[in-house]
């Protein structure tokens, strides 16, 4: 709870960005201490109850931090278990916090009202008068068996600001009392503590107090925290602290034509009037096309009603960062320089001593300094960028200059490119880690200053000289450069194709990349079905490069015209002469008869065989050329009928003795009586009538087929039959 007005002087509600004003060499260091641990803080610890009053104790002081009531917190990102883990430990932009009071599980520990405080001592001067208060609080809620407890019994938190007297300064508007009670009817957060009870929290506030009025005095900061009166309820806060200067930040910076005004932030309300006219209303102000010399008040008012302002009176800041180092010296195995700063904090007015720098080195590595002069060791050789950027404060105008600085231990001078050079060709060398170089060329002349070199033919052997800025010192580097060793390029595949067909060639060999002209493609292999030139180039890690070449011919496929007689044949006149001219000596030609037998050769007689049986039969010939493989084809087609005889004789000679055996037959006489009738299965007309030999005549006959259409034909005529 805040107290009413009447009771304080002023408290200031604010948060302030403090890298703004961690500057000047008097300075507090931030945390009041925390930062290194509890210097300068004084930690005290009691008992006090009113209901086991043997036990209440005086106020003594703890060694800090062993006691477990006052502790140092740590740990990033460590969050509070009674709140839920929903509070930062330490809050943003901190690395350390500090726990006054602790936790204590009320089933299983008697806590006694045990209390605890913390504090701090500092004279006031113009680099501290703005102390500011950032604080958590995490207090159980008290009650018993008649109900809850008194706000004087619930657990509290407390901030006083002390005269050297040890009594409250009033006129600082700066003492806080918080209890149980006064949190839940302030929106604290509630959550539950691990032991099952209730728990009121605030998360992270902060509070300020303006001590100008303390100028040159003592004024000690307390803190205290205490369980509940009746003795079994916890109360614990997180705290950090800070001061600084009490004044507005004005940035107006080189040639900037806009300046910004910041008042300490975290007040209730601002007010910024300019020549009687409000301006603005929140902790910073801008001012468009601002001119030297206007004077801007801010008037804030903190959240129990006390006012305070300031002044400022705009200012143009131009910083300049410059330093001097020293050089490590080809010698200096330690590689460590020395850097003076030469920076001014504000070339316009040089003679103004309010504006203060603050330093940030960087040297490339991750590592910084924040010292006006420093020395630094490198840990590795070679060019080396430092960075100083400096601050002019209160302004927070900057500048900064970058140098490049050469270390020389151990060396690293050497030279990148290839040893070997492509036959016709050159290598490029390039000299590194060096300020210049030099180099001693094959025929033991010197160039001038410069960093590479082209080196072929013959080869031989060179040096390369890197030198230090001005010459101090420098390093010879002795090289052979040689020719490409031969290597190889192969390709395999035929240079010819066949018309309609094609050839695939394939190089391979040492080459990491190979190229197909005219067609620029990129493969170890191409397919080619055009006749042509066609070149292939092979480049080897090396960049050196060999071609092949040849001419691809398209091969003419053989000519497969080709003739048949006779085109129609029957079972007894079966054969066939089948011929064709060849082109060359290097031909050969298969021919096949469709009957499942094979010919070769130009000129030939088939004969099919009776029992070839009726029908088409295609004759397919292969022509082949012996050179190059290249084959056609071309096919004709011959047919195959039946043959009726006009005369036969069954005479029991087993020659001739059947007509038509095997087909669907019928034989009439003169008259038309049905002599016979025959299928495919039967044995043919043996010249007999229901078993009765026919007389010599002349008999008319019926026969019918399927020909090699898979058509029904019929043949009539007239047999003969003698005897």
């Amino acid at each position: 709870m805040i107290l009413p007005k009447s009771t304080k002087g002023s408290i200031l509600v604010l948060f302030l960005f403090l890298s703004n004003f961690l500057f000047a060499s008097n300075l507090n260091t931030q945390n009041i201490g925390f930062e290194n641990g509890f210097a300068g803080w004084t930690g005290k610890t009691w008992i006090y109850t009113t209901t086991k009053t043997s036990e209440n104790t005086s106020p003594v002081k703890v060694t800090l931090p062993s006691d477990p009531r006052i502790v140092l917190m740590s740990t990033p990102n460590e969050h509070d278990n009674c709140t839920e883990y929903k509070l930062k430990t330490i809050p943003d932009g901190y690395k350390h916090s500090v726990r006054l009071g602790s936790y204590k599980d009320r089933n299983t520990n008697n806590i006694n009202g045990r209390d605890q405080s913390l504090e701090y001592t500092l004279k006031v001067s113009p680099s501290n008068e703005l102390i500011t208060i950032k604080f958590a609080v995490v207090l159980e809620v008290g009650y018993s068996e008649s109900g809850p407890h008194t706000k004087s019994e619930q657990p509290r938190f407390t901030i006083d600001l002390l005269d050297k007297k040890g009594s409250s300064i009033p006129s600082l508007c700066s003492a806080f009392d918080e209890n149980a009670i006064s949190m839940a009817n302030d929106n604290a957060q509630k959550s539950t503590a691990p032991d099952g009870q209730p728990v009121v929290w605030r998360d992270w506030k902060t509070v300020s107090a303006n001590l100008k009025k303390m100028e040159g005095e003592d004024v000690t900061i307390k803190f205290t925290t205490m369980d509940c009166t009746p003795g079994g309820h916890f109360g614990y806060a997180y705290i950090v602290v800070d001061t600084q200067p009490l004044y507005i930040t004005t940035k107006f910076c080189g040639a900037n034509n806009d300046a910004t005004l910041t008042a300490p932030d975290g007040f209730k309300t601002y007010t910024w009037k300019h020549n009687g006219t409000i301006i603005g209303s929140n902790y910073e102000c801008k001012v468009p096309n601002a001119k030297e010399g206007e004077i801007y008040n801010c008037i804030f008012t903190t959240e129990a009603g006390c006012n305070d302002s300031l002044s400022t009176t705009i200012k143009r800041i131009q910083p300049i960062a410059d330093f001097k180092f020293t050089t490590t010296g080809c010698t200096n195995q330690t590689n460590t320089v020395k850097f003076t700063n030469n920076s001014v904090a504000d070339a316009l007015h040089p003679s103004d001593p309010t504006a203060t720098l603050a330093y940030q080195w960087n040297f490339g590595d991750a590592k910084t300094s924040a010292a006006a002069d420093t020395t630094y060791t490198f840990s590795t050789s070679g060019m080396q960028k430092v960075n100083l950027k400096v601050t002019s404060y209160p302004s927070t105008c900057t500048a900064s200059k970058d140098t490049m600085i050469e270390i020389f231990y151990p060396p690293l001078i050497g030279i990148k490119g290839d040893t070997t050079y492509c036959p016709n060709q050159v290598t490029k060398l390039k000299g590194y880690g060096a300020d210049h170089y030099k180099w001693i060329q094959i025929d033991g002349s010197m160039t001038g200053v410069q960093d590479s070199l082209l080196v072929g033919s013959p080869g031989g052997k060179i040096e390369l000289i890197g030198y230090a800025k001005n010459d101090a010192c420098n390093t010879k580097i002795p090289l052979k450069i040689t020719e490409e060793p031969i290597w190889n390029l192969n390709v395999c595949g035929d240079p010819f194709f066949c018309t309609g067909d094609s050839t695939t060639l394939v190089a391979s060999g040492e080459g990491i990349s190979y190229v197909w002209d005219p067609q620029n493609l990129h493969s170890p292999s191409i397919t080619i079905n055009k006749p042509g030139t066609y070149e292939v180039t092979t480049t080897n890690k090396r960049g050196c490069q060999l071609s092949w070449s040849d001419d691809v011919k398209e091969i003419p496929l053989p000519a497969t015209s080709f003739s048949v007689d006779p085109t129609i044949i029957n079972t007894k006149h079966n054969q066939v002469v089948c011929s064709i001219t060849p082109e060359n000596d290097d031909m050969t030609y298969e021919w096949n008869m469709g009957d499942k037998t094979t010919e070769k050769g130009v000129l030939f007689t088939h004969y099919y065989s009776g029992n070839s049986g009726i029908g088409k039969y295609d004759i397919m010939l292969s022509a082949i050329n012996n050179v190059y493989g290249c084959r056609s084809h071309a096919s004709q087609s011959i047919i195959m009928e039946p043959f009726i005889p006009n005369v036969f004789t069954p005479n029991g000679d087993s020659h001739n003795d059947y007509f038509m055996p095997n087909y669907d037959l019928e034989i009439f006489d003169r008259q038309g009586i049905l002599l016979y009738k025959g299928t495919k299965e039967s044995l043919g007309w043996d010249g007999t009538y229901k078993g009765i030999k026919v007389d010599p005549d002349t008999y008319f006959y019926l026969l019918r087929y399927v020909d090699y259409k898979n058509e029904q034909r019929t043949a009539k005529g007239f047999v003969t039959l003698v005897r």
